[in-house]
């Protein structure tokens, strides 16, 4: 797969659009708590408690986590880094992982909230950033007798030459870790066309990753669950590898070649 320069007007304009408004809202590395980046103040983002839940679809009872919140809407668009995760195959093949999301647009009426979802990575050995492309479509759209605590639950949908790979996904944690910097935790479901079991990633803001205290606090909150397959997972959570070798650089334009995952990036 080679990454071409034929661009798809609708996607790149809901990426750049999201882009600009992550900047607005301060996406930015950080190695020390940052008080004021680019005029915006953090000190009042900090998260006080983490607060995590069983993902629904592994869930007997999901209304158990009925309280539970989900990010605002359009809180998790633009670019992220997967800075820890349970998978051996980030871990091992990947680095300086990314992830972004942009409103599907024009909007599909019997389907709201659908997200483009583009991956992107770094091979061990190579430069080049390699992408992969789908579609995120909330459970709660796909079936419309889902309650609210099935909100911030999604079925990932690969496209073009990656048609046949598909999983769900949740969001079991996100916040502001100690320094204001936004984070969102991830369970997955198996992939089965790759050999990928369910996993755990972490999504940040910074390719530093939330804070030590932070990531303390994700890890017990997530054992606190006592749900045993998330507890292992918890514990099997590590840093991936993120060298920095990306910063800088805009996030990845996924064209039109790029969204039927027939090309890598440059």
């Amino acid at each position: 797969m080679f990454f071409t320069s034929r661009s798809s007007p609708t996607l790149l304009f809901a990426l750049t659009f999201v882009w600009g408004l992550q900047a607005a809202l301060g996406g930015v590395l950080h190695s020390k708590c940052p008080t004021d980046v680019e005029g915006i103040s953090f000190g009042s983002c900090r998260s006080l408690r983490v607060q995590s839940r069983l993902p629904p679809m592994i869930n007997p009872n999901p209304k158990k986590f009925e309280s539970w919140k989900p990010p605002p809407a359009g809180w998790t668009y633009g670019n992220w880094k997967i800075t820890h995760s349970s998978s051996q195959l980030y871990l091992t093949s990947f680095r300086n992982m990314q992830g972004d999301s942009a409103p599907v647009f024009p909007a599909n009426a019997s389907l709201p909230g659908q997200t483009n979802d583009v991956s992107s990575f770094q091979p061990p050995t190579s430069s080049m950033i390699i992408t992969s492309y789908g579609i995120s479509t909330p459970l709660r759209s796909l079936d419309k007798t889902l309650g609210s605590e099935w909100d911030g639950a999604f079925h990932f949908q690969g496209v073009g030459a990656m048609a046949s790979t598909n999983n769900s996904w949740a969001i079991l944690s996100w916040g502001y870790d100690k320094c204001g910097i936004p984070y969102f935790v991830a369970w997955e479901s198996e992939i089965v066309t790759v050999g990928q079991p369910p996993a755990l990633d972490i999504h940040v803001r910074s390719d530093e990753g939330p804070t030590e205290e932070t990531m303390k606090e994700i890890i017990a909150s997530l054992k606190a669950l006592g749900n045993e397959a998330i507890t292992d997972l918890a514990e099997r959570t590590v840093p991936l590898v993120q060298d920095g070798e990306r910063r800088g650089l805009p996030p990845v334009v996924c064209d039109a070649a790029c969204q039927n995952n027939t090309v890598y990036s440059s």
